[in-house]
């Protein structure tokens, strides 16, 4: 056991690793995020144009 394997090394980095799907979907989450969050600030800016 004194030498590391390189599969095990890297494994997790790999595409379709486990390291790298938890990266996707937070990514994911982040944008759908920030599409709500421009959809809230046009429907805000929608608001004010009519008050005024």
């Amino acid at each position: 056991m004194s030498r590391s394997s390189p599969s095990h090394s890297n494994g997790t980095a790999e595409p379709g690793g486990p390291l790298h799907r938890h990266v996707h979907q937070a990514t994911g989450t982040a944008a759908r995020t920030v599409d709500d969050v421009a959809a809230d600030l046009s429907a805000r800016r929608r608001r004010v144009d009519r008050e005024h």
